[in-house]
């Protein structure tokens, strides 16, 4: 098996004045559809536009295992996630859900899903899955034995979904403007945070203490999912956020100290929660310098080491920052 290109990259400033990538790791010939990070971002899941979908260790940049829902096919892998302890993984070509081993390789289960499939999160030991459909739901799926648990009910699709490490509670984040905090076991709403505009991003901190919301044209605020109040209007500019650019990815620290977030042109963020101040910002390289679009995040991840992070961008790299 041939090994990725590997671009070592110096932390230097570039045009716009905001720090690069330590290294960059090459792990698709061109664009990438979907991706995802494991625990500590020792895995990577990929939906290559031109490969389908593959798993990745990336402390060796070694390709383990080619997966695609046909044999003999390449599928478009449009969403895909880890349980967090990295043992199982979901992917979905929109149509159709694979439930994969990420020891031995194996899909383990495949189903239909009941509506086109627009987001999902994958809980502890791969037993539910929460996805986020077309048809003006969220559903609450037992991943491994199949069959629907809960239907969470909006008024328009649902594009963004995430579950706390305990599965306790779900966020669901709709084009009806609303991110709703769900009671998983009863399937009851306990709060919610209606935007501007429609919401396309949401994330819980692992504790599923706090949620992030984001819409597209509005602003990102960070909010306590036990008592619905706001807890923090994120301070972006407003011309940003009227350009329509808002957070492509988000992801919590394990202790919900730390807020990670990437966005459409390519500019990644960290965060103090506790503070309420950004504390770093790295800009992704384009993979043709010259370019005029910045690649987008597409999934972000906390390293082992406190000063470490990952970042996939929609090109087909996924780099490692630090400061």
């Amino acid at each position: 098996m041939k090994r990725p290109l590997l671009i070592a990259l110096t932390l230097s400033l570039i045009a716009c004045g905001q720090p690069g990538p330590l290294e960059s790791t090459q792990l698709a010939a061109r664009n990438m559809y979907s991706a995802a990070l494991s625990q500590n971002s020792e895995l990577a899941l990929i939906g290559a536009a031109y490969h389908g979908g593959s798993l990745w260790r990336l402390s060796d940049k070694e390709r383990l295992f080619d997966w695609n829902h046909r044999k003999d096919e390449h599928t478009d892998i449009t969403v895909a996630d880890f349980s967090p302890d990295g043992q199982w993984a979901l992917t979905t070509d929109s149509k159709t859900l694979v439930l994969w081993d990420t020891q031995s390789g194996a899909g383990e289960r495949f189903w239909t899903a009941p509506a086109d499939v627009l987001a999902l999160d994958l809980g502890a030991n791969g037993n539910l899955a929460l996805l986020g459909l077309a048809d003006r739901t969220a559903v609450i799926y037992a991943a491994k034995r199949g069959g629907i648990l809960r239907t969470l009910q909006h008024a328009e699709r649902v594009n963004s979904v995430a579950l706390s490490l305990d599965g306790k509670r779900a966020i669901t984040g709709a084009d009806d403007r609303s991110a709703i905090v769900w009671d998983t076991e009863s399937g009851k709403s306990l709060h919610s945070y209606t935007h501007k505009d429609p919401v396309q991003l949401v994330a819980l901190s692992p504790d599923g203490r706090r949620a992030l919301s984001a819409a597209q044209y509005d602003s990102v605020v960070i909010w306590d999912t036990e008592s619905g109040e706001l807890i923090w209007d994120m301070p972006l500019k407003k011309g940003w956020l009227q350009r329509g650019m808002s957070f492509s990815s988000a992801v919590f620290s394990a202790d919900a100290a730390w807020l990670l977030t990437g966005r459409v042109d390519g500019v990644v963020e960290l965060w103090s929660l506790q503070d309420r101040t950004r504390i770093y910002e790295w800009r992704l390289p384009k993979r043709k310098a010259f370019s005029p679009q910045s690649p987008g995040v597409i999934a972000l991840g906390f390293g082992r080491e406190g000063n470490r992070f990952y970042a996939v961008s929609s090109d087909g790299f996924v780099h490692q920052l630090g400061y």
